[in-house]
């Protein structure tokens, strides 16, 4: 299977109307895979789905399922034709990584910004890779109708009222089986040339 579309200011999407009907929209600005902003084109001058809306949700983020008002999704042709490419265009970056060859730390970077798993072969820890976790954006806690919004957790420290923007970052799973956020690479780790891409 295809991975999904991603959005990028200018693509065309559909928004869900207060009627239950499409609209055409330009995304203005993107928060995350999820959560746009949208120039929602109306039916005529006094539909009153049109205009400008911000920090909206994609109507099921895994499956492009029926979208319910005030979301976005993707027209069966975009979800039918991503990840496909013109023969003749060069292979993806995703591509061209090589699985389990030995690989410089630049390597390893555009192999982390293209999807994929890395970990080094000199690491003491047995089981341990990095991967980097992407931009995300949730609306705040105090969102109502949906459960895809900021915790409570993070919601104690920045408000109950405030999005989450959150930056991408580098990921550790250890050798304890356990998630760190925020890796941070020693000079053995930026110079070596043992690190290799996972499946």
């Amino acid at each position: 299977m295809s991975a999904p579309p991603i959005p990028t200011i200018g693509r065309v999407v559909l928004f869900c109307g207060t009627d239950g009907e499409d609209r055409p929209a330009i995304v203005t600005h993107v928060w995350s895979p999820f959560c746009v902003n949208l120039h929602v084109f109306g039916k005529d001058s006094s539909d009153a789905s049109a205009g400008i809306r911000t920090s909206v949700t994609h109507a099921g983020p895994e499956t492009n399922e029926k979208a319910t008002p005030g979301t976005w999704h993707w027209m069966p042709y975009q979800i039918q034709t991503a990840g496909q490419r013109h023969p003749d265009a060069p292979a993806a970056a995703s591509e061209q990584i090589p699985v389990n060859t030995a690989l410089t730390f630049g390597a390893a970077i555009q192999a982390l910004k293209a999807g994929k798993k890395v970990s080094r072969a000199g690491w003491n820890g047995k089981g341990m890779w990095l991967v980097l976790m992407p931009a995300l954006y949730l609306p705040p806690f105090n969102t109502q109708g949906t459960e895809r919004k900021v915790n409570d957790r993070t919601a104690k420290w920045i408000g109950e009222d405030k999005p989450l923007d959150c930056q991408p970052y580098i990921a550790m799973w250890t050798a304890q089986q356990k998630w760190q956020p925020g890796w941070l690479a020693s000079q053995a780790d930026m110079l070596a040339e043992d690190w290799t891409v996972s499946d």
